[in-house]
């Protein structure tokens, strides 16, 4: 029973990895650990380069590569 829990993540190399299907496609998420969000989230929102993305674009752009529990509200209270 909590077997089917833990079915979509798997780890390779010490990485904790979701898997989730989109597009027909399964995709490795890296699970991002709780102190590591806010660095994440001054990365892809704050850093020069991210033109201070609204909560959309970040959005998008941290779900390609991210995993976290509640991730989309904290995108948008990021933002």
């Amino acid at each position: 029973r909590n077997n089917r829990r833990y079915e979509s993540f798997i780890i390779q190399h010490g990485i904790l990895y979701k898997l989730v299907n989109r597009d027909d496609t399964t995709i490795k998420l890296v699970y991002a650990p709780s102190k590591l969000i806010p660095e994440i989230m001054t990365a892809y929102h704050d850093h020069p380069l991210s033109n201070h993305f609204g909560t959309g674009r970040t959005w998008s752009m941290l779900r390609s590569t991210y995993y976290w529990p509640r991730m989309k509200d904290t995108v948008t209270s990021y933002t």
